[in-house]
């Protein structure tokens, strides 16, 4: 009688000791913030330059890095804003991890008007300290131009970035060098840095570069 209730008993524990249920992989791990290759989940706003000066090149440029970034994210836990902006910054999509969703809202990114940087900065960084989820976290700007049109000034922007802990990363569309000391103390102050590119292909390798910096950080 007690083999009858012991050898089963040991079966259940081999065989629950041989699951690969219960096997704690690397691969199996992912928390706080953490995916399963040990990078950093990331919460971001991405901000479009749409003044007049876009048309064109600078539109297109904007629009192929926009898709590569959003391609590269997990489409699981790292999530992302998108906003576009003039004089006047349109939230174009909520913070969300659907890829379909961040992809339709930069397709057809307008053209035409002002140049806001520093309001487009300072409603990135509150949207980020608002609603993102994930602690590696930063504002990606694409412009052409210098501010002309904010309401906030340089130094609240930057404030406004260092204080809730947010990078901030320039990627700048310009072939003669405009402005890319004043954007790059910008960006080393709050921990981000300044990518001058020229074409689509640049502006690709330069998302993926910042997407890469906050896949490092915790």
């Amino acid at each position: 009688m007690k083999i009858r209730i012991i050898v089963p008993l040991l079966l259940c524990i081999i065989a629950a000791c041989t699951s690969p249920i219960d096997i704690d992989t690397p691969r199996e791990r992912d928390v706080d913030g953490i995916d399963s290759l040990g990078r950093a989940r990331v919460s971001v706003a991405l901000v479009f330059d749409a003044s007049g000066s876009m048309l064109g090149a600078g539109n297109s440029a904007a629009i192929a890095g926009g898709l590569r970034f959003v391609d590269s994210l997990d489409g699981s836990q790292d999530e992302a804003t998108i906003f576009s902006f003039t004089s006047v910054i349109i939230q174009r999509m909520t913070m969300t991890t659907d890829q379909d969703s961040l992809r339709g809202s930069i397709y057809g990114l307008p053209v035409g008007g002002a140049t806001a940087v520093w309001d487009a900065i300072y409603t990135g960084t509150n949207a980020l300290r608002a609603s993102a989820k994930n602690p590696s976290r930063g504002v990606i700007v694409f412009s052409d131009g210098a501010d002309n049109s904010s309401t906030h000034t340089r130094g609240e922007a930057l404030d406004f970035a260092v204080q809730n802990k947010v990078p901030v990363f320039f990627i700048y569309f310009d072939t003669g060098g405009q402005n890319a000391a004043d954007f790059t103390a910008f960006a080393d102050s709050t921990g981000g840095s300044y990518l001058g590119i020229t074409n689509n292909t640049q502006s690709e390798a330069a998302y993926l570069q910042v997407l890469q910096t906050l896949r490092t950080r915790r």
